[in-house]
Order: C-alpha cells, then structure tokens, then sequence
C-alpha cells in the first residue's frame, strides 16, 4: 500500500540540504498518497462514499506528520509507521465527524460536513467505522500501542463532554485548558508517543516527544480559537467559548458580559461580533492570549532539551514556528 509514498521518503532522505518546510510538505504527500491507497481498499464497504468524503477532504495532516517524525527521530524509518499514522488521521477525521453533528456546523475544509450532504445518522454511523478501522490499523503494532489508542479514544470523547456541558458562567481558563489537553492535545501526544514506541525507542525518548507534542497541542488549540473568533469573525453556538471570550467574560464590565453572552446564546451579526473582537483588543485580551501561546510553545521547546542532537529534530522546531513564525529563531536549529 505505501509503495509509491516510501519511493518518494527514500529520495528525500538524501536530499540533505532540503528546506525543513520542504520537508514537512513531503511528509504530508507521503501521508495523502497513503490515505488515498487506503481509502481506494475500502470501495466494497456500505459506507464508502461517507468515509471517502470525510477522509480526502484537506488538511494539515499534522498529527500523523507526528507519528512519522518521531518515528525518525527515536532512529526508525517512515516506512514501519505509515500505518500507523493513518490510524491516527482516521481517529483524528472520526472526531472531526462527530463534532461537526454536536456543533451543527455544515461546513468543514470549505466542503459539506457528512451530516449535511447525508444525515446526522449515516455521520454517527461513519465516525463509527473510522474509530473501527483506526484500532484495526494500529492493532498490528501491539498491545501496548492499541491500549494507547483506546485510552485517548477516552480522553477524547471526556474532552467533548467538558466542551458541551460548560456555559460561559461556569467556564474558567483552567477548565479550558483542561478541556483542551483532552479534546485536542491528547491526539498530539499519542501521535508522537506511538511513532516513537513503534521503532522500539527508549520510555525517556517517548516522554519527551508525548510531553512535546502536548503542549504543542495546547498552544496550537489557542492560536487556532484566537484566529477563528478576532480573524474570521467567527464563533460557535455549543460548546465550550473560546479562551479570548472566558478571559473578555472575567474582565468586562456587566455589559461586556451580556454582549459575550448573547453572542453565544443568539444567532449574533457579524457587526456585533467585531465589536466583541474590538473589546478584545481594547482589553488586551488578543496579546495575553498569544502570551499563552508562548508559554506552551516555550514548554514543548524544553521538552526536546532532553533529546539533544537527534535526526530530523529540527523539524520539531519547524513545527513550533507554524504556530508561531516569529518564535525565537534560533529555536528552529535547535541551537
């Protein structure tokens, strides 16, 4: 199955002198050729053009990038994980379904969500057999890997109960952070702990590439709130608001809170959203918010210290400045 992608990982590793982005590009048309190959053994299935739909539209693929990275980089090659970071891109679109059916939304990648092209039913049916193929994958790597893969299946849908069950009056920074490290996070961290226990790496080199990739996650879940809301205008009804609005909602005054309020509670206008984007400079909410960001990029940083010199650590640095490209530019060698 992976063939065609393999061919083109064995022409990059002699390319020394390719650029770390050039690189990621690479690993992401490794992972896509592969999820194609996949998805074209799965036509018998009754659920085919649901699982096609949901797994070729487009994305980052950077979860899986994870499990491939830190497979090289505990000394393994792309070539013994493939397989096991299409589980993880399975497990990762099974949420992704799930949550467009609880968040209502119609549109994901800028195409029909599942629900909407089919029925919420079909959709729980689909996020189902995702879920169901992501453990067939990563049962051939043992049990310790599967137990993994279960467990943050759990912590997953923990995650998504945290994020329906809060109103903004219940809401503080530190549930959303929880929330976050279990609906978010928790993905980051088992890509990069399975990768790297898949090639038989030390539990020292594991616990540095989980912890890594879990703050990753964090900073990564808090940059991406921050666009959607002061960028994109845009915000969801259910669920859990994003951390601009918590700390807007603890720092306003009483009609800041009722504006914060409504905009979750009513079909709210764009005017009356970037008013709250307005307040949300004004308080300097947009900077601490970033500053968060920081404070997690700056702890997944010093969890690859432990690594040292190792291959391709680079690109776990590469990784830090998608996030945030002006991070401290020295970080990108790792120097």
């Amino acid at each position: 199955m992976c063939s065609m992608a393999c061919d083109k990982h064995g022409a990059l590793s002699k390319m020394r002198d390719i650029s770390l982005a050039d690189r990621l590009s690479v690993y992401k048309e490794l992972i896509d050729k592969a999820l194609a190959e996949f998805i074209m053994s799965l036509d018998s299935s009754k659920l085919y053009p649901q699982l096609r739909h949901a797994l070729l539209s487009p994305g980052k693929r950077l979860r899986p990038i994870l499990v491939l990275l830190s497979a090289e980089c505990a000394g393994g090659s792309v070539e013994q994980v493939l397989q096991l970071a299409l589980s993880v891109e399975l497990i990762h679109t099974a949420t992704l379904v799930h949550d467009d059916i609880i968040d209502e939304d119609e549109v994901r990648r800028g195409l029909p969500t599942v629900h909407k092209l089919w029925s919420s039913e079909i959709a729980i049916l689909t996020g189902d057999a995702l879920i169901a193929l992501s453990i067939k994958l990563a049962s051939s790597y043992g049990e310790e890997i599967l137990r993994k893969t279960a467990e943050t299946a759990l912590m997953l849908c923990e995650g998504e109960l945290i994020d329906i069950s809060a109103g903004i009056k219940d809401v503080s920074e530190e549930l959303y952070i929880d929330m976050v490290k279990r609906k978010s996070a928790s993905l980051f961290k088992l890509a990069a702990e399975i990768g790297a226990l898949a090639v038989k790496a030390p539990q020292p080199l594991v616990h540095a590439l989980g912890s890594f990739a879990e703050y990753y996650g964090v900073a990564y879940q808090i940059k991406d709130d921050l666009e959607d809301l002061v960028e994109k205008s845009s915000i969801s009804k259910r669920g859990m608001p994003p951390l601009p609005l918590i700390a807007l909602y603890n720092r306003g005054d009483d009609r800041l809170r009722r504006k914060v309020r409504d905009a979750l509670s009513n079909d709210t206008s764009k005017d009356s959203l970037k008013e709250l984007t307005k307040a949300i400079r004004a308080y300097g909410i947009d900077k601490y918010c970033l500053s968060k960001v920081e404070e997690y990029l700056w702890k997944a940083v010093e969890s690859l210290k432990a690594l040292g010199k190792r291959p391709h650590i680079e690109c776990f640095y590469q990784m830090v400045k998608l996030v945030n490209p002006n991070f401290h530019s020295k970080l990108v060698t790792g120097n």
